[in-house]
């Protein structure tokens, strides 16, 4: 019986997903705290609108670390921030219960 590639494994494409996600997440998260829209990132770095977008989505798995390095001179910060560093947690308002002194209380986490 022919062997797995490490590629093919279930556990490898799920950790990939992952991976792919956070790093799509923190590219998002800086061209919207700019203010800056697709079109123009994709324009400085030479890609297209719908790839930085499929990128952004974490649905781009076959994207250049090149891609990736030119994103990251763009946004002027390291490739290890990007890849590693969390995103801002998604929490919405229905998450959160009002208490007497009006202070907000997580009422479950919050899955990312």
């Amino acid at each position: 019986m022919k062997k797995k590639k490490p590629f093919e494994t279930k556990a490898f494409q799920k950790k990939l997903k992952a991976i792919l996600l956070t790093i799509g997440n923190n590219l998002y998260t800086l061209r919207n705290d700019r203010k800056e829209s697709l079109q123009t990132v994709a324009k400085a770095v030479g890609i297209s609108r719908q790839f930085l977008s499929r990128i952004e989505k974490g649905l781009a798995p076959r994207f250049r670390l090149t891609v990736l390095g030119e994103l990251c001179r763009y946004y002027n910060v390291q490739m290890t921030e990007v890849v590693t560093k969390a995103s801002k947690p998604k929490v919405s308002k229905a998450n959160f219960s009002a208490t007497k002194t009006t202070t907000w209380k997580l009422k479950k986490p919050v899955k990312n």
